[in-house]
């Protein structure tokens, strides 16, 4: 299994100097922990895709490979000023060269318990043309610290029908882990054409034509470390399970 990590923004809520995924959460910087964790579920190959902190994330990433011994590949989007479905197109070659048929991507400033990724890996069989399963959680009490203003909703029924930060009528959070097929590069190749290239106008057209299906990984901690707030939240989290 292979996964591309999306790390090219500027951290504009967040801004330390460095970027996000340098942030030390349990003694491990959220970078370090992806490469970790996505390691423990059979992830053998990395592309962290970077930007505008890229002789920092390049530093970070081969401090991670001596560790961690992984291979990690990364490769720079010149257009990360504009949606972040350019830094998943910029994946696209690098996915093909290895002959994958499926991959993850995930941004390089979300947290997920272990506990998270082992539920996800078993539920990762695509079927029914599927071209894409967005990994989802039900809102709750065991949720309560997601920024509902920023979080991206979900409406779906298995299939997916609607995506975005203001839908109402929304069953589901969007976590920001996705498992996806090669054919998704096509279909970015299409919207490019006349719209704007983010992640949600892919997760819509895929939506419209029903290849895109929810996987529920319900009741573990999650964040989207956005804001000081996001990142005390995720640091406290850690700092319980400790405890315990």
């Amino acid at each position: 299994m292979v996964c591309v990590i999306l790390a090219a923004g500027k951290n504009l809520r967040l801004n330390l100097g460095l970027p996000k995924s340098a942030l030390t959460v349990g003694g491990q910087s959220l970078m370090e922990r992806h490469i970790d964790q996505f390691q423990k579920i059979g992830v053998t190959d990395f592309a962290v895709i970077t930007g505008f902190h890229r002789p920092a994330l390049e530093e970070i990433c081969d401090d991670i490979r001596s560790k961690y011994n992984a291979n990690i590949t990364t490769i720079y989007n010149d257009k990360y000023e504009l949606e972040n479905g350019y830094s998943l197109y910029a994946a696209k070659d690098w996915v093909r060269e290895l002959g994958e048929e499926e991959f993850f991507f995930t941004m390089a400033d979300h947290y997920y318990e272990e506990a998270f990724l082992e539920d996800l890996k078993g539920k990762l069989i695509f079927d029914q043309g599927a071209y894409l399963k967005l990994a989802v959680d039900v809102p709750g009490e065991h949720n309560g610290h997601i920024d509902l203003e920023d979080v991206t909703k979900v409406d779906a029924d298995d299939y997916i029908s609607r995506i975005g930060k203001e839908i109402e009528g929304y069953n589901y959070y969007d976590t920001g882990l996705f498992y996806v097929k090669k054919n998704v590069f096509d279909v970015l190749d299409h919207i490019a054409t006349n719209q704007k290239l983010s992640i949600s106008n892919l997760v819509t057209h895929l939506a419209a034509e029903k290849k895109a299906r929810v996987i529920e990984v319900v009741g573990y901690y999650w964040n989207d470390i956005d804001t000081p707030e996001d990142f005390k939240s995720s640091q406290d989290h850690l700092a319980l399970r400790a405890a315990k």
